[in-house]
C-alpha cells in the first residue's frame, strides 16, 4: 500500500481533521517529485599558501540537503558518500589521515572537519564530490562535485 493511499484510510478512521492529511499529502508528493541535491555551504579556500597547507591545515566543511527547487529539507538523516581528490600528492582525510567516505546528516545538515597532509604542489586543487552512491527516499541522489581547496605559491 502506498503512503497516500494509507493517508486516505487514516482519514476515514481517525479523528484528525482532514485538512491535515491533506496538507501532509501535498508535502509527500511534492518532496516525492523533485531531485535531491546537496548544497555546499560553506566558502571554498582559494589562495591558500603552499608552506601553510603543507604545515598541516583544516577545514571545516558544511553540507545541506535539499532539492531541485531550492527548499532545504532539515527532515533528512543518514549518511551519504563523499569522496575527496586532490590533483597532485596531497592528502585530504580525517585526524588520523584515513579517507573519509561518508558525511553524516542530522535534519538536513552534515558537517564535518577535513585534514590536509602530505606535500601539496603550487595549484593543486582539492575537489569533494557528494552523493557519488546515494539515494533518497529510493530516488537517485544528484552527485554534486566542487572544488573546495586551491593551493598558490605564495609566502
Amino acid at each position: 500500500m502506498k503512503i497516500l493511499e494509507k493517508l486516505e484510510a487514516f482519514k476515514k478512521h481517525t479523528y484528525t481533521p482532514n485538512e491535515f492529511y491533506g496538507d501532509l499529502g501535498k508535502f509527500i508528493t511534492q518532496i516525492t517529485s523533485q531531485d535531491f541535491l546537496v548544497k555546499f555551504g560553506m566558502v571554498a579556500m582559494t589562495g591558500v599558501v603552499l608552506a601553510n597547507i603543507n604545515a598541516g591545515m583544516t577545514q571545516d566543511i558544511v553540507l545541506r540537503m535539499g532539492d531541485s527547487d531550492g527548499i532545504e529539507h532539515d527532515w533528512f538523516n543518514g549518511d551519504l558518500a563523499v569522496a575527496f581528490v586532490t590533483s597532485a600528492d596531497g592528502v585530504a582525510g580525517d585526524a588520523d589521515g584515513a579517507p573519509i567516505i561518508k558525511a553524516t546528516f542530522v535534519k538536513g545538515v552534515a558537517q564535518f572537519t577535513v585534514y590536509y597532509s602530505g606535500t601539496f604542489a603550487n595549484a593543486e586543487t582539492v575537489t569533494l564530490t557528494v552523493g557519488t552512491s546515494g539515494t533518497v527516499m529510493s530516488k537517485s541522489l544528484v552527485a554534486k562535485a566542487e572544488v573546495i581547496l586551491t593551493v598558490e605559491a605564495g609566502e
